[in-house]
């Protein structure tokens, strides 16, 4: 359900001066929102709790009998699967995202405020109407830019095809009013791990030292948060423009096959053109993939690199259930020289933080 945008812009800060502050305006961009404060708060307790518990089965059995859950490959997802009584070829599914983009564009553009328990939610326009086979409805988290996602839907196999529903919507207002108090507070749920180490619940962001450490003379100025499981920073030099990107990503994947060959891309406004290219590259003991990119001005130093370090390899029977750290790094080719050399900082930064997670 996520739908990513990635643009680079600096959180903005609330006003102040008054006996009241104004509060921050809803940020209009994920890296706005990555930054939001709240943010880092939200994720935490996000990552601290088990999607799954937070629905409610005795009520979708209203519907039919419960199936199954399912967590769509994600650690801050989980669909509940229920059997259609009214249609024996049918079923329900119910799609619940913890922590979900709900940027400011999208309250106006395609949700509209409602009033569910003495809160305000927002549900889709184009949902209630007649011959509708799903609802969807989100509760913001504050103004962080995040909200909670419920989705629930008729379906029949094998394809997932539309069944018309006319209580879609009365029935997830129904639901989402069941879990709403959970959905707000995100109490702690431990979720089940199987034996072997798990990425699972952990914090993605690494901490200032090593980053220090592995870019000498560079200062770490924001962390922010996209996700429960996705930390960016950037660093800074006081006596230079220019900066450093640092980026880590904790996931069930597939364990990943680099690229083969080269691509060439644009460089941008100083000319030129980046120069890609993936192997196989251990790190850290752990096995995995490597993608650098160089200038073609500048062959001899990685302007980009981007790990995939395979941290539990995949189980032959489960789709995507490798769980990978991926580690990325970009520098600023604008920035005034020397500029570090994105995959010698990315060893040096790799090791630290595998210790780091366990």
């Amino acid at each position: 359900m996520r739908h990513s945008r990635r643009t680079t812009t600096a959180a903005t800060a609330a006003t102040s001066g008054s006996a009241s502050q104004q509060p921050a305006p809803v940020p209009s961009t994920i890296d706005q929102a990555a930054l939001a404060p709240g943010t880092r708060e939200l994720m935490a307790k996000v990552r601290a709790t088990d999607a799954c518990a937070m629905h409610d089965p005795a009520l979708a059995a209203r519907l039919g009998a419960f199936q199954r859950f399912d967590r769509d490959g994600s650690w801050t997802r989980c669909r509940m699967f229920v059997a259609d009584a009214g249609d024996p070829a049918g079923f329900f599914r119910f799609d619940l995202d913890l922590v979900d983009d709900f940027l400011a564009a999208d309250r106006g553009s395609l949700y509209k405020p409602d009033q569910l328990a003495g809160r305000t939610v927002f549900m889709r326009f184009d949902n209630d109407h007649p011959g509708a086979w799903s609802c969807s409805m989100r509760i913001a988290h504050g103004d962080t830019g995040f909200a909670a996602t419920l989705k629930v839907s008729r379906l029949a196999p094998p394809k997932n095809s539309p069944i018309p529903w006319d209580q879609a919507c009365a029935f997830t207002r129904e639901y989402l009013t069941a879990i709403l108090g959970n959905l707000v507070t995100l109490p702690p749920r431990p979720i089940g791990i199987e034996d072997g180490r798990s990425l699972i619940q952990k914090d993605p962001c690494p901490a200032e030292g090593p980053l220090t450490a592995a870019f000498p003379e560079w200062k770490v100025k924001s962390t922010g948060l996209v996700n429960a499981y996705e930390c960016k920073l950037t660093l800074r030099r006081d006596d230079a423009y220019g900066k450093v990107e640092v980026s880590v990503r904790l996931q069930a994947n597939a364990e990943q096959v680099p690229s083969e060959g080269e691509t060439r891309l644009p460089a941008g406004l100083d000319g030129g053109q980046l120069v890609v290219t993936g192997r196989y590259q251990a790190r850290a003991g752990l096995t995995g993939t490597e993608t650098r990119t160089v200038h073609s001005a500048d062959p001899g130093v990685t302007v980009g690199c981007s790990a995939a370090l395979v941290y539990r390899p995949s189980n032959p029977s489960i789709p995507n259930s490798a769980q990978l750290i991926t580690i990325g790094v970009d520098i600023d080719r604008t920035g005034a020289a020397p500029r570090p050399d994105a995959c010698q900082a990315l060893d040096r930064l790799a090791g630290d933080i595998v210790t780091a997670l366990g």
